[in-house]
């Protein structure tokens, strides 16, 4: 049981932490250390510890001297990044629309973009963020493939760090959910080859540096 409650503690911290990175308030470059953050969390050291270790598994931190940093991001890895999005990206949202032509439904999404336009109107980037991280897992649990889900998920939290940040700009809020809407539509219509282009797309506009500031 101890153990049990241990883990749950962990992921709270790992996700206390993608939050203040996902926020700005950590740094690319700077140094993560354990007892600084049981410190300013209020927790021991053991799940601080274990949420260091997984943060870093997941490619979020690297191992640095006494401790952990955020890695600074260079065009080599941004160029990595968005290659396996792609591949990943493509996959599920083909599988996505075969699923919406067996007979699933999209209104899950749907509530989602919503979520996004009221957040995009109201200039709340965080909320916009957090609506937009749900529409990308909804559209992974449509395509109701869980190997290819976990590695989309993982790709997708080295995305999201920083994108509040990014959606404080309204013309990124703006073209992100032009894109995001179209996608959706072409899943809703069952249109595989639609929605592959649809993320062909926008990852073409992201690469090409269309969004302003980091993607």
């Amino acid at each position: 049981m101890a153990k049990r409650a241990t883990e749950r503690l962990s992921d709270k911290v790992a996700a206390r932490l993608c939050d203040q990175i996902e926020a700005g308030a950590i740094a690319p470059g700077d140094r993560i250390i354990e007892v600084d953050i049981a410190e300013r969390f209020g927790v021991s050291r053991t799940p601080v510890r274990e949420a260091l270790i997984r943060l870093a598994r997941e490619g979020v931190l690297d191992p640095a001297d006494r401790g952990y940093a955020l890695p600074r991001e260079d065009a080599s890895a941004r160029r990595e990044r968005l290659a396996a999005r792609r591949v990943l990206d493509i996959a599920i949202a083909r599988e996505a629309a075969v699923a919406v032509r067996g007979g699933a439904g999209i209104s899950a999404m749907e509530r989602e973009i919503e979520k996004m336009a009221a957040a995009h109107q109201a200039g709340r980037a965080k909320s916009f963020a957090t609506a937009h991280y749900r529409l990308r897992d909804e559209i992974r649990l449509l395509a109701d493939n869980r190997l290819l889900a976990r590695c989309a998920a993982l790709v997708d939290d080295a995305f999201r760090l920083g994108r509040e940040q990014l959606y404080r700009i309204a013309a990124n809020r703006e073209a992100t959910l032009a894109a995001e809407r179209l996608l959706i539509a072409a899943i809703g219509r069952g249109d595989a080859d639609a929605a592959e282009h649809e993320v062909t797309a926008f990852l073409d506009r992201v690469g090409g540096s269309a969004l302003r500031g980091r993607s």
